[in-house]
């Protein structure tokens, strides 16, 4: 439809050449001749009059498609449940498999419910170990605080407390956490421990 209202829209504007501007030629005297007067107004006309037509059931069209386009929701974020162990020897069992032999693992010592202890240990080997930590705090209820000890250990160059923050960074957000640098320890606190900690420790 919008092919031949273009088609009549052409006719006549070249009509109206003929019949209005030139009206001298052999072709245009034959026109007024022939034609009514006005007769190239009608076509145009027309020819608008079919392309307004054909647009607006495009748009129509298109409205009704989107209207009836499901609206597709984001994906919602899969929440993987923490498989963490209910029980204190389940907890320890649990961290000895992620420290692994980098430290030696001891329990409620002071009062810190997690406490590792590093010998003669590589600042490379500490690190390793330190974030081998963060994952495990992912895995299991948070507890309040943990302490790491260092028993003839090289410094590796940077503050003891610094390079712990940023081993567990990179598991852990650092504000998280805490660490700080006490004699030859670090105090690790962590800002939002697990509620049932204090009912699994007793």
């Amino acid at each position: 439809m919008r092919g031949l209202g273009a088609l009549l829209f052409s006719v006549g504007a070249v009509l109206a050449y003929f019949m209005v501007v030139d009206r001298q030629s052999a072709i245009a005297l034959d026109l007024v001749e022939a034609l009514p007067n006005g007769a190239w107004g009608g076509l145009m006309g027309l020819g608008v009059l079919l392309v307004g037509i054909d647009i607006g059931r495009g748009l129509l069209a298109g409205g009704n498609q989107s209207q009836d386009r499901p609206i597709r929701k984001a994906p919602e974020r899969l929440k993987l449940p923490k498989t963490a162990p209910q029980s204190r020897d389940a907890i320890l069992a649990k961290a000895r498999t992620f420290i692994g032999s980098g430290a030696r693992l001891e329990a409620d010592i002071e009062g810190v419910p997690i406490t590792l202890t590093f010998e003669h240990a590589a600042p490379g080997a500490i690190k390793r170990t330190v974030e081998r930590l963060g994952g495990l705090m992912m895995e299991i209820p948070r507890p309040p605080r943990v302490r790491l000890r260092f028993i003839q250990c090289p410094d590796g160059g940077a503050p003891r407390h610094h390079q712990v923050a940023g081993a567990l960074a990179t598991h852990l957000s650092r504000s998280e956490f805490k660490a700080s640098q006490h004699m030859d320890a670090v105090e690790i606190m962590f800002f939002h421990p697990d509620a049932s900690w204090r009912e699994i420790w007793g």
